[in-house]
């Protein structure tokens, strides 16, 4: 039997950081604000392969 295993990684938030989240800032806020940012950040994970966002 073939499994497929799907591998999960919270990682979002560090992206957010490393992109001008500031600490105690709210990273829903920050997502509103930035909707530009989100959308390039998903994208490079569905091109590196991701199958979950």
């Amino acid at each position: 039997m073939e499994r497929n295993v799907i591998y999960l990684d919270g990682g979002m938030g560090t992206q957010l950081q490393a992109n001008g989240l500031k600490p105690g800032e709210l990273p829903e806020a920050f997502m509103f604000e930035h909707e530009e940012l989100l959308m390039k950040l998903h994208r490079n994970y569905i091109e590196s392969g991701a199958q979950i966002i």
